[in-house]
């Protein structure tokens, strides 16, 4: 790296984003600290599910492979957002805005991966207030998210095939990630009434949304428009579910 530096590269980070303030970590670096953080749960769980000790163990390790490897996904994403000397200032500023989500996105995931952790570790957190999320619904609320953005989002008139290889490859991983978390909750469910609560109201209003739309965008004129983002969006839950 060094002579290539030397020479006159850039590193990757720099080259997307440029990060003045030196006291403040660069979203790269926290997004790969995070990235870490998950590889190292599932690498512990998938430990633990060889081992036979837990039967939680095994929903654990497909939450956390799932939600490891559509993080990797995303960060394989971040190549695709290195700004052209030819691009105009509207990509410029499509391709700052997909970074900047693409983190955005990781570190949710992290988020997520450690609410999961501690309702599996005690249960009785699972009893919601200000402080304390319902981990189901945030998974719900970004899947959405990735899948109706261009970074998971089918794009038709996309002219970028490396764009549109990472974007299906997220949608396929989104797959896995919601798996686990449908396997957690039929874990949890068999030994309380933790599955109930997790998979409360907003859970179902997200997913049932994302397929039909809102009440107000129900109607003759609504369909035709969002027919293939609906149909991208009920697949990963239906997939999820067989």
């Amino acid at each position: 790296c060094s002579l290539l530096e030397s020479s006159g590269a850039k590193a990757f980070h720099s080259m997307c984003h440029e990060n003045n303030d030196d006291e403040e970590e660069n979203p790269m670096g926290a997004s790969e600290r995070f990235l870490r953080q998950v590889q190292n749960f599932a690498d512990e769980t998938l430990v633990r599910e060889c081992n036979g000790s837990n039967h939680t163990d095994k929903s654990q390790s497909s939450l956390a492979t799932g939600c490891a490897s559509l993080m990797m996904s995303l960060s394989l994403q971040l190549y695709t957002c290195v700004k052209s000397e030819h691009s105009d200032k509207e990509e410029e500023d499509n391709t700052e805005e997909d970074y900047e989500a693409i983190h955005e996105y990781i570190s949710d995931l992290a988020e997520i991966v450690t609410e999961f952790k501690d309702v599996i570790s005690d249960s009785s957190k699972i009893e919601l207030n200000d402080d304390n999320e319902n981990p189901m619904a945030s998974m719900a609320t970004l899947v959405v998210s990735i899948l109706t953005s261009p970074i998971g989002g089918e794009d038709a008139g996309s002219k970028n095939p490396v764009r549109a290889s990472a974007s299906k490859l997220t949608r396929e991983v989104i797959k896995m990630a919601w798996s686990g978390a449908i396997s957690v909750i039929t874990d949890l469910s068999e030994s309380d009434d933790a599955a109930a609560k997790l998979f409360d109201e907003d859970v179902m209003n997200t997913v049932v949304e994302s397929v039909c739309g809102s009440p107000s965008e129900v109607g003759p004129d609504s369909n035709e428009e969002e027919d293939g983002e609906s149909d991208e969006e009920s697949a990963v839950f239906v997939e999820a579910s067989k």
